[in-house]
């Protein structure tokens, strides 16, 4: 077998038993500096929960900040998309669509069955 043919063998193997080939190699990144001042009994009690957890103190850090970067941006997505639907809401009450066929057949439906006269 060539190797062109061992590569596509091997690729159509590993997706039909569910293997996954290796990402493409990125470029990393370049990182950017984040520096903040605090105080020495906060430093102490990071030092102490990266100790403990086996990390570093900006793994720990960082960690957490993006922890609660992205929960505050869910939040007021949460917000703005709740604000969104009452926006919606309000605009369905006070201009409610024709009904549809569907809609009256079902209602003459639920009045023949539920509600005969």
């Amino acid at each position: 077998m060539s190797a062109v043919h061992t590569q596509d063998f091997v690729a159509s193997t590993s997706k039909r038993q569910g293997f996954r080939s290796p990402a493409p190699r990125h470029e990393v990144a370049p990182k950017k500096r984040l520096e903040c001042r605090i105080q020495e009994d906060v430093h102490q009690t990071l030092e102490l929960a990266a100790q403990v957890s086996g990390r570093t103190v900006t793994d720990l850090v960082v960690a957490g900040a993006l922890r609660e970067a992205r929960e505050t941006l869910a939040n007021q997505q949460v917000i703005q998309m709740a604000r969104e639907a009452q926006i919606c809401f309000a605009e369905m009450l006070l201009n409610p669509p024709e009904p549809t066929e569907a809609f009256k057949k079902a209602e003459a439906n639920y009045k023949r069955l539920i509600r005969p006269k």
